[in-house]
C-alpha cells in the first residue's frame, strides 16, 4: 500500500510540475485557448501510456519465454502448475492459452505497471475535474464515462488475474488515438490543410485499431478465453461499440471534407488509372510467361534425324570453297569453266 501511495504522489506532482513549466516558460502554450492546452496535455498522456504499456507487455512476454524455457529443461510439467489451465498440455500452444502464461508471470509490483497506473489515474482524475469545473458535464459526458471506465481498467489490471489483457487493450486503445490529438490541434489552431491531411491519416489509423484489432480482442478475450472478470466482459463490448460510433462519425466528416475539396473525383480517377495500369501489366506479364514457355519447348524439341539420301542430296547443292573465292578476285557468273557440283568435280577428278 505504501508503494502505491508513493507512486501516486510522485506522478501527481510530476503532472503539476509539467503543467507549471508549460504555463510559465512556453509563450506559444500560453497563447493557446484552454481546450488546446488540455489537448496537448492529453497527447502527452497518450504518448506516455503507449511507452509504459508497451514496455510492460514486452517485459511480460520476456518473462513468459523464460518461464517456458525453464519448464522445458526441468522435470516439472505445466499441468503441475495449478494456476494454469490444463489446455496448455492438451492441444499445444495457441494465443488463448498463452494468455494464461502471460497472466501467470505478470508482475503486479512491476515499476512499469505501477508507474502506468499512477500516471494514468492521476491524469483521468485531473481531466474529469477540469470538465466538471468548466461546466461541461453534459457536453462531455462520454469523456467522463470513458475516464471512469479506464480508471476501473487500471484497478482491475492491478488486482485481477487478467493483467495482460487489460494492459494490452489499454495499449492499443491509446495507440489508436494518436492522430486524434494532431487533428484536433490543427482544427483549433486554424490550420485547415494540415487538419485535412491529419484527418485522412486518422480515419485509416483509427479504423485499423478500433475496428480490426478490437474485433480480434472481442473474439479472443470475451468469447474464446477463460476470463474470470465480469468487468472485462462488459468493458470490452462497450469500448468496441463506442469505437464503431466514433469511427462512423469520423468517416462521415472526412468524406464531406474530401468531397468538398474535389479530391473524391481525383481519387476515383486515380483508382481507375491504377486498375488499367495493373491490367496492362498483367497482360504483358502473361505474354512474357508464354514467350518463355514456348522458348523452353523449342529448346527441348529434338532435331529430326538425317538419312544418307538426304545427306547426299543436300551435298549436291553445296558449293565447295575454292581458292578463287579468296581475296579480291571477281569471277564471271557466266563462266561455265568452274565446277559448282560436288558430284561433277569428283567425276572430273577421276
Amino acid at each position: 500500500m505504501f508503494r502505491e501511495v508513493v507512486f501516486y504522489f510522485f506522478w501527481a506532482n510530476l503532472w503539476v510540475v509539467f503543467a507549471h513549466i508549460l504555463y510559465k516558460y512556453s509563450t506559444t502554450f500560453q497563447n493557446y485557448p484552454k481546450n488546446v492546452k488540455n489537448n496537448i496535455i492529453s497527447g502527452v498522456h497518450s504518448v506516455l501510456s503507449v511507452l509504459l504499456a508497451g514496455r510492460y507487455l514486452t517485459q511480460t512476454k520476456h518473462s513468459a519465454n523464460v518461464f517456458l524455457y525453464d519448464q522445458a529443461y526441468s522435470n516439472t510439467s505445466l499441468a503441475n502448475v495449478t494456476t494454469l489451465n490444463e489446455s496448455l498440455t492438451d492441444g499445444g500452444y495457441n494465443y488463448v492459452n498463452m494468455l494464461e502464461v502471460y497472466n501467470y508471470v505478470a508482475n503486479p509490483w512491476s515499476f512499469t505497471l505501477l508507474s502506468l497506473q499512477a500516471m494514468s489515474v492521476c491524469y483521468f482524475l485531473a481531466d474529469s475535474f477540469y470538465i466538471v469545473s468548466q461546466g461541461l458535464i453534459f457536453e462531455k459526458a462520454p469523456y467522463i464515462f470513458h475516464h471512469i471506465m479506464l480508471i476501473l481498467l487500471h484497478y482491475y489490471a492491478y488486482t485481477s488475474e487478467n493483467t495482460y489483457e487489460y494492459i494490452n487493450m489499454f495499449y492499443y486503445g491509446e495507440l489508436s488515438n494518436f492522430f486524434t490529438y494532431t487533428t484536433y490541434h490543427f482544427i483549433k489552431t486554424k490550420n485547415e490543410n494540415m487538419a485535412y491531411v491529419s484527418s485522412l491519416f486518422q480515419c485509416v489509423w483509427f479504423t485499423i485499431f478500433r475496428v480490426f484489432v478490437y474485433s480480434y480482442f472481442l473474439l479472443h478475450y470475451v468469447m474464446f478465453s477463460s476470463i474470470d472478470s465480469i468487468f472485462m466482459k462488459l468493458f470490452l463490448p462497450c469500448i468496441y461499440v463506442m469505437g464503431l460510433m466514433w469511427g462512423y462519425n469520423l468517416w462521415k466528416t472526412t468524406y464531406k471534407s474530401v468531397e468538398k475539396r474535389g479530391h473524391l473525383e481525383l481519387a476515383v480517377k486515380e483508382l481507375y488509372n491504377t486498375k488499367n495500369y495493373l491490367r496492362n501489366t498483367f497482360r504483358e506479364l502473361m505474354q512474357f510467361v508464354n514467350f518463355l514457355i514456348n522458348f523452353s519447348r523449342n529448346r527441348t524439341t529434338k532435331p529430326t534425324p538425317t538419312t544418307p539420301e538426304t545427306t547426299e542430296t543436300t551435298s549436291e547443292y553445296v558449293e565447295e570453297p575454292s581458292l578463287d573465292d579468296v581475296g579480291t578476285i571477281t569471277l564471271d557468273p557466266l563462266d561455265d569453266t568452274r565446277t559448282y557440283s560436288l558430284r561433277q568435280r569428283t567425276t572430273a577428278t577421276e
